[in-house]
């Protein structure tokens, strides 16, 4: 007769099932829930005034702060603009004393030929000449290395 082997089989493990329940809440505010506020308050009485309160004076801090920097970019703007009408007038104003001074240059240039003082005349006329395209182009090659800088 054959004999029955012995098993090494551990016993039967009972599994239970579990239940797990997970709750989260967000809160997005200067301001903790009114649940939170009133767990404050409970923990310490007049603390959930105290929060709104802060809350408050943070607000109105922020306020008048971010009025303040409206007000300064506004004068700034301001500024700005006088800056920058000052400087249309003063290069219209040297094109104007540009053109005086070359008609002048010129003027006495064309007086000087007319009394047979040739040399004298083209001296004073090239000069005049030279000068005002060279102020030109200097002024304009200024202005932009200015503008490409700016940029």
């Amino acid at each position: 007769m054959a004999k029955k082997a012995k098993s090494d089989a551990s016993p039967p493990v009972s599994v239970q099932p579990s239940l797990t329940r997970t709750r989260s809440s967000a809160h997005s505010g200067p301001i903790p829930s009114p649940q939170s506020l009133a767990e404050y308050d409970n923990f310490l009485p007049g603390l959930a005034n105290r929060i709104v309160i802060m809350a408050e004076n943070n607000l109105r801090h922020r306020h008048e702060y971010e009025t303040e920097v409206l007000r300064q970019n506004n004068e700034t703007l301001k500024l700005n603009d006088k800056i920058i009408d000052y400087e249309a007038k003063e290069r219209k104003r040297g094109q104007i004393f540009g053109f005086l001074i070359g008609i002048a240059g010129l003027s006495t240039s064309l007086m000087a030929a007319y009394f047979n003082h040739e040399t004298t005349a083209s001296i004073i006329g090239s000069t005049t000449v030279i000068g005002l395209v060279s102020a030109f182009v200097y002024g304009k090659h200024v202005t932009s290395k200015f503008v490409n800088k700016q940029k």
